[in-house]
């Protein structure tokens, strides 16, 4: 278990015992995104040569990369959130860096994403939608008004963001619908 984990265990068990009232719109407080990345995502960026790492606060093991919830808003009786992360994710081919941080998980209409950060050898390229999600309303649960925890998300690669790292690594092997593979989300709810 990372350290990232036991913390935020510890935080559930604080929260759980100091959050009191029930209001149907909620502030994300902290938690954590786990991803858990296709072995054939990590296969393909291995066959272009581009070697995935976690960047600030995330952690990694093996296929498994975790993104820290710094914040973002959830309507418990819609379903419907914004949950902001940080850390992110570095793709490096030669001498060429690609880093995809500060997640944004947009799920407030019917075509959930994920934005993020994007920079290329230093340089802000700007915040681009990288992400689309496929989240099922049944995966989604909260308990006691204090925790949200989305299962089973999908997540696969948009067409923009397959052509900016096809442009960036000289390549056409990324496409969008990508299987990037499934995550995770465990929110602290707090009033707002």
């Amino acid at each position: 278990m990372t350290k990232l984990k036991i913390a935020f265990t510890l935080a559930v068990t604080l929260a759980a015992s100091s959050l009191a009232g029930y209001a149907q719109t909620k502030s994300v407080r902290t938690g954590v995104t786990t991803v858990n990345i296709s072995p054939a995502f990590v296969a393909a960026l291995g066959k272009l040569k581009v070697t995935p790492s976690p960047i600030g606060n995330s952690q990694s093991s093996g296929y498994v990369i975790d993104f820290p919830i710094v914040g973002g808003a959830f309507d418990t009786s819609e379903g419907t959130t914004e949950i902001l992360h940080s850390g992110g994710l570095r793709l490096t081919a030669g001498s060429t860096v690609v880093d995809l941080r500060d997640f944004d998980i947009e799920a407030t209409s019917k075509t959930p994403t994920i934005t993020g950060l994007v920079l290329v050898d230093g340089k802000i390229v700007g915040r681009v939608a990288l992400f689309n999600l496929s989240i099922n309303p049944s995966d989604v649960q909260t308990s006691g008004g204090f925790l949200v925890v989305i299962d089973n998300v999908g997540v696969t690669l948009t067409a923009g963001a397959a052509s900016t790292l096809d442009s960036v690594f000289k390549t056409s092997a990324l496409t969008g619908g990508t299987n990037i593979g499934t995550a995770t989300v465990v929110g602290i709810l707090g009033s707002l």
